[in-house]
């Protein structure tokens, strides 16, 4: 699963890193889940082809909340291969799920995966290790428990009440 269909999610490089999986995982699917600009979305169907992909990667275009948890639900790993996160909340809601996800080593991404906790940190731009964790990280069940298990440290109720616990103090 990728989220966003934006330039700086460098859903590209997940794409030609997914073209490698596809060599060793045929019947492996990528799903491109979000919006963005029509010119962007025509490169990367135009990239789908060009990679032979066209059997394994289905546009999904915007999903709401609900259908966005249960793709997590179903994905053995969310892939992003973002040039930048803010801080890489989709990594921790696809853990929440039990996905596990694989990210290059970007400000952001890296502030959000702990590398063999809850995912796979890759040299930024390495797109031989980022098709090898993905794979390794969607046959790794002890992963996606660990991952449910980091997710968990994340409980926004939890946050809020330390927060305004300090406001008062």
């Amino acid at each position: 699963v990728l989220f966003r269909s934006v330039k700086m999610k460098g859903i590209e490089r997940g794409l030609k890193s997914f073209a490698k999986v596809v060599k060793k995982i045929p019947l492996a699917k990528l799903w491109v889940v979000g919006t963005g600009e029509q010119i962007y979305l025509n490169e990367l169907k135009t990239l789908v082809n060009d990679l032979n992909l066209a059997n394994n990667v289905v546009f999904k275009g915007f999903v709401d909340g609900k259908d966005k948890f249960d793709l997590l639900s179903r994905s053995h790993v969310l892939i992003n291969p973002s040039y930048l996160e803010g801080w890489g909340l989709v990594n921790i809601e696809a853990n929440r799920m039990g996905t596990p996800a694989v990210v290059f080593n970007v400000r952001g991404s890296i502030d959000s995966v702990v590398d063999g906790v809850n995912g796979y940190i890759c040299p930024n731009d390495d797109l031989d290790c980022f098709s090898e964790k993905i794979i390794e990280a969607g046959n790794n069940d002890a992963l996606r428990k660990s991952a449910i298990d980091y997710s968990q440290k994340f409980d926004w109720d939890l946050q809020a009440d330390k927060f305004y616990e300090e406001l008062n103090n």
